[in-house]
């Protein structure tokens, strides 16, 4: 499932990426020192959505932000939800108030996908960032992604359904994101799925490459035809 989560406008301007804010939100809705904290994430955050960068690069949400939280596990899915219910009044990111929470699921087409990024894509190789321009990025994408499938208790022969090819790859950029000193390359990219609906709808759920409870690898389907 995936829900959609609503932010006032920002007051005072925004000069980092939200990261570290919204992490912090995320565990106190669910509680600190929650089981989630520190471990893999089987649950994908994304970056704060609905912005616009200044030339000065400066971040500003004039209408608003959200964020989109998803998983395949419903215990986590309850956990957020219950959280929220119970915390709304007082939760926020920065002076971005919580306003509301809706359900924004993924529609899963029956042969496959147009995907495209809405969080930078971080993909490392024995901890070597990996972009686009190196050789051999779709195929270790799609690895690590029939890996984290198969990790979370899918079928093996389900999850290797799984292909990823490239689209429009003229329009694939890289981006290094900043947090706390450290550098993240990351790629934004497109491109297209095959495979078992059920995995695929899944690895959306989970978020593709690492850090996907931290603002990295939240992706969405083109619909539109």
């Amino acid at each position: 499932m995936k829900l959609k989560l609503n932010f006032s406008k920002n007051s005072k301007p925004i000069l980092n990426p939200l990261n570290v804010e919204i992490n912090g939100f995320i565990n106190r809705v669910i509680g600190n020192n929650n089981k989630y904290h520190g471990k893999f994430s089987r649950y994908s955050v994304s970056s704060m959505q609905g912005g616009s960068m200044g030339k000065d690069g400066i971040l500003d949400f004039p209408n608003g932000g959200y964020v989109f939280v998803s998983s395949d596990d419903d215990g986590f899915i309850s956990k957020i939800i219950i959280g929220l219910s119970k915390n709304a009044k007082n939760l926020g990111v920065l002076d971005m108030k919580y306003e509301g929470m809706e359900i924004d699921d993924f529609i899963v087409n029956e042969k496959f996908d147009l995907v495209r990024t809405i969080s930078p894509l971080i993909l490392t190789d024995k901890e070597r960032s990996l972009t686009f321009k190196d050789e051999g990025f779709i195929d270790a994408l799609t690895d690590k992604c029939i890996k984290k499938l198969i990790n979370c208790g899918y079928d093996k022969k389900l999850a290797n359904t799984i292909k990823i090819s490239e689209f429009h790859p003229e329009k694939y950029k890289t981006k290094m994101v900043e947090i706390k000193g450290a550098k993240n390359i990351c790629n934004k990219v497109m491109f297209v799925v095959h495979g078992d609906k059920k995995m695929r709808k899944a690895l959306y759920e989970l978020g593709l490459g690492k850090c996907t409870g931290f603002g990295f690898g939240a992706v969405a389907i083109n619909n539109k035809k």
